[in-house]
């Protein structure tokens, strides 16, 4: 049995898309869960930006925040498994 946790997650991720048909948590349709796990991803500060770039033949995006030291980067590669998650749902972390 999934913890409470977990099931507050799989609701966020399939929501009322689930209920009309456009996915659930057994449909194995990854693409609906694509699209609702960047939903849920919310938006970035305003003393925040986001600059859309590909890395290495990777789509990402570049995030400045005021006051950064520009000479430094962090790069941060979500989890998933390569199946979920994206900028849009991560963008915020």
């Amino acid at each position: 049995m999934a913890s409470p946790q977990f099931e507050k997650f799989l609701k966020l991720l399939w929501g009322a898309r689930a209920s009309a048909g456009e996915g659930s948590a057994t449909s194995g349709d990854v693409a609906a869960m694509r699209r609702n796990m960047d939903r849920v991803g919310g938006r970035l500060p305003e003393s925040v930006s986001g600059t859309p770039a590909e890395l290495g033949g990777v789509p990402g995006e570049w995030i400045d925040a005021d006051g950064c030291d520009p000479t430094r980067v962090l790069l941060y590669l979500h989890g998933g498994g390569y199946v979920a998650g994206s900028v849009d749902s991560h963008r915020n972390l």
